[in-house]
């Protein structure tokens, strides 16, 4: 069997332990299952339990299931857990669909919640502190009321997108503004469509009052800085093949005064 991105043939590795099911009589929705022998596949990093994702739709009166994942790893972070031990959490939480259907189960809806000013400060900290990356919130401003979010490996596809090297050098740059991802800002998003993982990645995010042409601005202004700080070049810009935008006079004004009037032709 072949990968259909990479291209690359998929070892087959045999193991001839064997899982047998039983559903005793009168149990109900129960069921045992054995195992008969040695495992010599690899084993699948099992998924967050459905009680412990109930109970915390629960206790959060209304979370998403995105959100709830956020609170997990947000919780692991806190704790000041080990890098493998919050990447083993992140992997169990990785299964959209099956937090979806526990969701469901649950039954409950989302309830936005605010942080101060000293909040996020402290959290950009532990989160800089534990996961050893200082774009996850990049900049925070309170005046301007924008926070700007990426990280080493969006930052490295950002570069990929570069005119003329990278495996992403023809995919055209999506920018959109997302008015109702929290409650009286505006989240813009910068996507790529990569064909290895067929489907859109994220690149950087910033939350912002407005799609106005100095907030957008600011939005190219903080991307360039990351990655100048990660490349340690005064010179590096995003210079992608394509710019795909909405009808927003916003995008293209801030692209114009960014890069010029020749970015726009």
């Amino acid at each position: 069997m072949t990968c259909s991105s990479c291209g690359e043939l998929a070892n087959y590795v045999p193991c001839d332990t064997r899982k047998i099911w039983e559903f005793p009589s009168g149990a109900g929705n129960k069921v045992t299952v054995y195992h008969y022998g040695v495992h010599s596949c690899i084993a699948v990093k099992p998924t967050i339990s459905t009680s412990a994702a109930q109970a915390a739709f629960h206790q959060v009166n209304s979370a998403k299931p995105g959100r709830m994942v956020n609170n997990h790893i947000i919780d692991a972070i806190e704790s000041e857990k080990s890098l493998e031990e919050i990447e083993n959490l992140n992997d169990s939480l990785l299964d959209k669909k099956s937090l979806q259907r526990k969701k469901l189960a649950a039954s409950q809806k989302l309830d936005p919640v605010g942080h101060s000013y000293d909040a996020v400060m402290h959290y950009k900290a532990k989160v800089e502190k534990v996961l050893n990356d200082p774009y996850l919130i990049y900049k925070f401003d309170c005046e301007k009321k924008i926070v700007f979010k990426t990280s080493k490996e969006q930052l490295e596809m950002a570069l990929q997108m570069d005119k003329g090297q990278g495996h992403l050098k023809t995919e055209a740059c999506h920018v959109h503004g997302k008015h109702n991802h929290l409650s009286g800002y505006i989240t813009i998003s910068l996507v790529v469509y990569d064909a290895n993982w067929r489907e859109l990645a994220k690149i950087a995010t910033m939350e912002c009052p407005s799609e106005s042409k100095d907030n957008i601005g600011m939005f190219w202004t903080c991307l360039n800085s990351a990655l100048r700080q990660l490349t340690h070049d005064n010179n590096c810009q995003f210079r992608p093949h394509l710019y795909m935008f909405d009808e927003g006079g916003g995008f293209w004004a801030s692209l114009k005064e960014q890069l010029g009037p020749d970015e726009l032709t």
